[in-house]
């Protein structure tokens, strides 16, 4: 359990670095500033959350960047996910506008929406380990 946990705890520490990309490019002085990216991290870091909590609930996950494939397999622990289904839009960042042939000009709105997805997931997953382990810490007796 242990080493579980520590993986968890790195799945959201990388979760966390991609959020940051993204406050990073919003709070950034250019006039060109890569909504794109900030997509991509938003993604990346709601695939992370949901995988972290997979993880911390032992249950499988194939190695995939769709979102509705985790949310699924979350749903299996707590349906309630499925009231964030809006997510699932964050996969077309991941991969699909991601190379040339494929890429679309993101807007600021579309950014942000994409943020508060993200964010959304990220409040789902630590709301559901607090309610899982409510003394704060994850011990083995999860």
């Amino acid at each position: 359990m242990e080493s579980r946990i520590a993986l968890v705890k790195n799945w959201f520490s990388k979760a966390e670095n991609d959020l940051r990309n993204s406050e990073l490019i919003f709070a950034a002085v250019a006039d060109d500033k890569p909504f794109d990216t900030v997509c991509f991290h938003c993604q990346q870091a709601a695939e992370k959350y949901l995988k972290g909590l997979l993880t911390f609930l032992d249950i499988p996950f194939p190695k995939t960047h769709n979102i509705e494939v985790l949310m699924d397999l979350v749903s299996q622990s707590n349906p309630s996910i499925n009231s964030y289904a809006k997510a699932v839009a964050l996969t077309y960042y991941a991969v699909e506008n991601r190379y040339p042939d494929d890429f679309v000009e993101i807007s600021e709105e579309e950014a942000l929406e994409a943020y508060k997805l993200a964010l959304e997931i990220k409040s789902f997953v630590l709301n559901e380990i607090q309610a899982l382990c409510p003394d704060g810490g994850w011990s083995d007796s999860k």
